[in-house]
């Protein structure tokens, strides 16, 4: 599994990468937290035809291999609740990136450590406290009436549901840290969960996402989604056209359905808005940015748009519209994996049988 962002395949951008990206429009800090990251893999591999759910679920009992214990019946757990006894493939999307630096590390994670199921746990708290409390607009938004009482009683309510969301968050995260002592230290190191910002605003969606892969380019989430996201079809094709003994399937199923797990973490948070907004300016103006439009939403328009615009919310403020949002390209993304391990791609990848377990 690749270890670090970057690719030499930039050329294959033209069709695949910009139809899933087509969103991006343009701190250090995580987007969406864990149980977001989780209900987005879940809504998008729960709405796969049957087709590809055939496909997907023998590729998940291939990876499960000798992880049984470890690694769930399902890929995607519906009923999992508080203390899991495992890790389901749509919790991946969650641990990569915020609890682990590759999908190397992902893997040993979940499938060595002692922690990772605690980790699970707050992350299942912390959705059941989330759904108790109401994703509110700006209190600046709140339309004023001539009932100043009622005016008074809905900014108050407003201010004291943000202020839950951000107590609520606060707990988990010390949780967190308590449990992955690594967890803050990440979140510091780079930009690696944002968008990185358009040099110039007539720029093409190829033109963005050829500078997203550059060499030299500053981590950045669609190159760091892009190099996994490619990783995971070229091993998909080696399913697809060579004669494997049944451990080599195994190991390349799993290897294939972890790349695919980690980049899909950074194209879900392309739809976070704190993420989308800003990487410029010193650590306290982007954590300044990124924390106000993961509270009061940004209204973006995608290259495709025809001046559509598209409102998206942040960091644990995650409304069903936005997961939506969020799930049909991590669906299209998946799809393409499935696609190409059945060899039925439409645009499919140059098979190359050099591509690494």
């Amino acid at each position: 599994m690749p270890t670090r962002q970057g690719c030499s395949a930039s050329w294959y951008w033209g069709r695949s990468i910009l139809l899933l990206c087509s969103a991006s429009i343009a701190s250090s800090a995580f987007a969406w937290i864990y149980p977001e990251h989780r209900d987005i893999a879940l809504l998008a591999a729960g709405t796969l035809d049957p087709e590809r759910t055939a496909v997907f679920s023998r590729l998940w009992q291939d990876a499960r291999f000798s992880n049984e214990q470890r690694l769930c019946e399902e890929a995607a757990d519906t009923d999992q609740s508080v203390t899991p006894a495992c890790i389901d493939w749509a919790a991946l999307s969650a641990i990569a990136g915020d609890h682990a630096c590759s999908s190397r590390e992902m893997l040993e994670t979940v499938t060595g450590s002692t922690w990772i199921l605690a980790v699970a746990d707050v992350a299942a708290q912390l959705k059941l406290d989330l759904e108790k409390i109401p994703v509110v607009v700006s209190v600046q938004q709140i339309e004023l009436t001539s009932d100043l009482v009622a005016d008074a009683q809905r900014r108050f309510a407003s201010q004291a549901n943000r202020a839950a969301r951000v107590n609520a968050l606060r707990t988990a995260d010390t949780r967190l840290q308590r449990a992955d002592v690594e967890y803050a230290t990440r979140a510091g190191a780079n930009n690696a969960h944002f968008l990185l910002a358009r040099e110039r605003t007539d720029q093409t969606g190829g033109e963005y996402a050829a500078t997203t892969l550059e060499t030299g380019s500053e981590l950045n989430a669609i190159g760091i989604y892009s190099w996994y996201h490619l990783s995971a079809l070229q091993k998909a094709s080696r399913l697809a056209n060579e004669q494997l003994t049944n451990g080599q399937r195994r190991e390349l199923a799993r290897s294939l359905l972890f790349d695919e797990a980690f980049a899909l973490h950074f194209l879900e948070d392309v739809f976070a808005s704190g993420h989308v907004a800003g990487t410029w300016g010193d650590a306290s103006q982007r954590k300044g940015t990124h924390d106000f439009y993961n509270q009061n939403g940004l209204e973006t328009f995608t290259w495709d748009s025809r001046g559509t615009s598209l409102v998206l919310m942040g960091d644990a403020h995650m409304r069903p519209v936005d997961a939506e949002t969020a799930a049909q390209a991590v669906q299209k993304s998946l799809r393409q994996v499935l696609d190409a391990t059945s060899g039925r791609s439409e645009d499919p990848l140059p098979y190359r049988s050099a591509a690494p377990q």
